[in-house]
């Protein structure tokens, strides 16, 4: 098997779940800090 690309990095990592949830949120052409979602995240699954 080939290694994997940047480009096959970028598409495995955007498809994980702080990366869907910041592009549900964030506006057209706009930003959000993965770290922040990535946190909100690990709190809700943990029930904090």
């Amino acid at each position: 098997m080939p290694p994997l690309t940047g480009l096959d990095l970028q598409h495995l990592t955007h498809a994980e779940d702080p990366w869907l949830l910041a592009d549900r949120e964030r506006p057209r052409g706009g930003s959000a800090r993965i770290r922040q979602r990535l946190r909100e995240l690990t709190d809700e699954l943990s029930g904090v």
